[in-house]
């Protein structure tokens, strides 16, 4: 998984599957990577505009409902909106699967938490079942947004989660590993999850460079319950040879 820096398609190659921003990517390279046997997905953000997108040109200040504090350049969108919506059907997703994609990494599902917009949900799950019905052989993997599983489960074909073990302070600019008692409550969440659902469970977990101790200890315990997981760094810039 990488959605910034240089690309390094020989590194991808050593994988299965890979998640990339398709802006950064060139033409040919999905093609090149199917004909080595790996499946590239494309990042797609549904809940949020990007200042540095093609399109947010045609983003109207409306449909915008503030600004993610983490991260520049980034406004949440409400969902909700009729022509975000036929945006992402009609030019975004199109322009993906021109250049040879397999299939999509819905980020910001969970812009309808609680926590944030819960006003967006119907508009989240409205967005998925449409895309699901006019791409049904396209891969769909839908980050985060596990509470609406129940809603979702028939139109995606894997949930990625963030930081089930190791995490990132935005405040304090460093990396920390959860409480095992918190992480095992995840994961048993995700099991049943998994299991009731018939559903792939990915996992991204976040340590510094180089530090190989922590990303050891993420795909150990990632691969005991069954999940299939990735380590980098919060930018996701740096991606390295699987641990097999």
């Amino acid at each position: 998984m990488q959605f910034s820096g240089t690309y390094d398609i020989r590194t991808f190659s050593q994988y299965d599957i890979v998640f990339i921003d398709p802006d950064l990517s060139q033409d040919s390279e999905a093609d090149t990577l199917l004909q080595r046997g790996v499946l590239p997905i494309a990042y797609v953000n549904i809940g949020e505009a990007e200042e540095y997108r093609w399109y947010y040109s045609g983003i109207k200040p409306e449909w915008l409902l503030g600004k993610n504090p983490n991260w520049a350049e980034h406004y949440y969108i409400d969902v909700n909106n009729a022509a975000w919506q036929q945006l992402v059907l009609e030019k975004i997703l199109p322009r993906i699967f021109r250049k040879g994609f397999c299939g999509i990494f819905l980020d910001m599902v969970d812009i309808a938490s609680p926590d944030l917009h819960p006003s967006t949900r119907e508009g989240v799950v409205a967005l998925i079942a449409k895309i699901r019905r006019a791409y049904p052989d396209k891969v769909i993997i839908m980050n985060d947004g596990t509470f609406l599983v129940d809603q979702v489960s028939s139109f995606i074909d894997g949930i990625c989660v963030e930081s089930v073990f190791a995490s990132y302070h935005f405040s304090s600019k460093t990396y920390f590993l959860r409480p095992r008692s918190e992480s095992e409550q995840r994961c048993r969440k995700l099991v049943d999850i998994m299991t009731r659902y018939d559903t792939r469970i990915f996992l991204i977990d976040y340590a510094a460079t180089g530090d190989s101790t922590t990303r050891s200890f993420v795909m150990a315990e990632a691969r005991r319950y069954g999940f299939i997981p990735f380590v980098s760094t919060i930018n996701l810039d740096t991606i390295q040879p699987p641990v097999r």
